[in-house]
């Protein structure tokens, strides 16, 4: 499709560039007195899937850099709850259709909403596998980083930054997502943990209502981004350009990690 375009651009003389998304994301972040430079992770939690990437944020003669170490895209979504939900309750209320406006909220439950005990429990384990499934796409990136794309970066004994946005980034179901990396991450590994912020709110008028709505808070911050011209918000490097730093010299950590290792609730 991008190829397309460009065709179509070149034909009519209008030009094409594609921005990452993770660059137009974090731009409101990069240019605020917030930022810092060095390693951080981006959560989107969207409606069809969860997206998982690592970048390095660095200043190159004056000038943003973004090197993109890890990628991770699952159709792990709010959407896909949904759908887990329907078929673990049959289709009975509330979860007895797939809502046509996606614009809307999808239906939520607590104890106080569910009273029948079956149905309860069955949407109690519905959540907890989704969550720890997404629990150990997060812990699987930060492994990769820990262990062979970036084992030596300084943010292993102060902390790792996880920005956690997208619709789904306010969700009850993802309240306690960032903390249970960061217990399995300190108990796990020689690190300090991870330490989740929110992307700045970008600096225009008029918003108040708008960023009361989290999937509209997060394609705004995109939005933001892109407003930009290509040179102010700076080169990207892909992670196929990146080569691994690899572990520490006389590493004898084998395979497999604390990802693999995660229990939840349900298996203890």
């Amino acid at each position: 499709m991008l190829r397309a375009a460009r065709a179509i651009g070149d034909r009519s003389g209008t030009e094409i560039r594609v921005i990452p998304e993770v660059a137009a994301q974090v731009v409101g972040y990069v240019k605020s007195r917030h930022r810092e430079e060095g390693l951080h992770v981006l959560v989107d939690l969207g409606a069809s899937t969860l997206d998982i990437c690592s970048f390095l944020l660095r200043s190159v003669e004056g000038a943003d850099e973004y090197v993109t170490l890890t990628a991770d895209v699952k159709r792990l979504g709010l959407l896909n709850l949904h759908h887990r939900r329907v078929d673990a309750v049959e289709r009975r209320f509330p979860f007895d259709h797939v809502p046509e406006d996606f614009v809307l909220e999808l239906p939520r439950w607590d104890e106080k909403t569910i009273h029948d005990q079956t149905m309860l429990r069955k949407l109690k384990a519905c959540d907890e596998e989704f969550t720890t499934e997404c629990i150990r796409r997060l812990c699987g990136t930060i492994r990769d980083l820990r262990m062979r794309r970036d084992p030596r970066s300084p943010r292993w004994g102060s902390g790792l930054p996880v920005f956690v946005a997208g619709g789904g980034a306010q969700s009850t179901i993802f309240g306690n997502f960032v903390p249970a990396v960061h217990s399995a991450a300190t108990k796990s590994w020689n690190m300090r943990g991870v330490h989740e912020r929110r992307l700045p709110v970008p600096p225009l008028a008029n918003l108040d209502d708008l960023l009361n709505n989290p999937a509209v808070y997060s394609q705004l911050g995109v939005a933001y981004g892109l407003s930009f011209d290509e040179p102010i918000i700076g080169p990207v490097e892909r992670p196929s350009d990146i080569d691994d730093v690899g572990p520490f010299p006389g590493s004898s950590r084998k395979d497999g990690g604390w990802e693999d290792r995660y229990i939840s609730k349900d298996q203890v």
